[in-house]
């Protein structure tokens, strides 16, 4: 399979050299984030559907390299417009219809929502893309870095701390287990394609082993309870 600079080499280009100005390095730089994503994206796309969703995994971080350049504390405080506008720019450096580019926008719009059975196809590969590459252990250091004012973990709630709400929780911890849900088949965030649940399987089982250590760690520095997740 080509890969992204391959398949869509003026887009990459275009993408590429927006994160690079505006320094796009934490957490979604275009390397350790933003191309992954457009390459695992494309491998759980149907035939027909690659290309296109190979385009919307270079373009998904439009909203946070925005908030970047906005000097906004969130990608939520973005207008969405001032999104549309910038998907719609970049993806003049391709040659889809006007109908494709749409559907293209529609699923970067909408790729942090929950599971839908009305989702495109497109939607779903680049949902799917997007868990898997956050599922590496990476997510570790980069949640840290995203959610830095945080605390690391409730020395009481441990690993079931459900306060706030998904990709809102109050510690680091939580914020990972969340991630865990991403091997839920059926889920509201759980992976669909056939490559990206194969995929998460042993993605997540890795990230809740790591967490079940360090757990296993406070235990042995006798600050919590032994008796829990053993």
């Amino acid at each position: 399979m080509k890969t992204p600079q391959q398949l869509l080499p003026e887009l990459y280009e275009v993408v590429r050299r927006a994160h690079k100005k505006a320094r796009m390095q934490q957490g979604h730089g275009f390397d350790s984030h933003v191309n992954r994503v457009a390459a695992v994206a494309g491998k759980c796309a149907e035939l027909q559907w690659r290309k296109m969703t190979v385009a919307a995994g270079l373009c998904h971080s439009a909203d946070r390299l925005l908030a970047k350049k906005m000097k906004l504390p969130s990608r939520r405080e973005v207008p969405v417009e001032y999104v549309e506008n910038l998907l719609w720019e970049w993806l003049k450096a391709t040659n889809f219809t006007a109908g494709d580019k749409s559907i293209i926008v529609q699923a970067v719009l909408r790729h942090e929502r929950p599971n839908n059975l009305a989702d495109h196809p497109v939607q779903i590969a680049l949902q799917d893309g997007d868990r898997v590459v956050n599922a590496a252990l990476d997510v570790i250091i980069r949640s840290g870095q995203f959610r830095h004012k945080l605390p690391v973990i409730d020395m009481e709630l441990l690993l079931d701390d459900q306060r706030g709400k998904y990709n809102s929780r109050l510690t680091v911890v939580a914020d990972l287990v969340d991630c865990l849900d991403w091997d839920s088949p059926g889920g509201p965030f759980g992976c669909r394609t056939k490559v990206g649940q194969r995929m998460i399987k042993g993605r997540v089982a890795e990230l809740r082993r790591v967490l079940l250590k360090y757990i296993d760690q406070l235990k042995q520095e006798g600050v919590v309870d032994k008796c829990r997740y053993s």
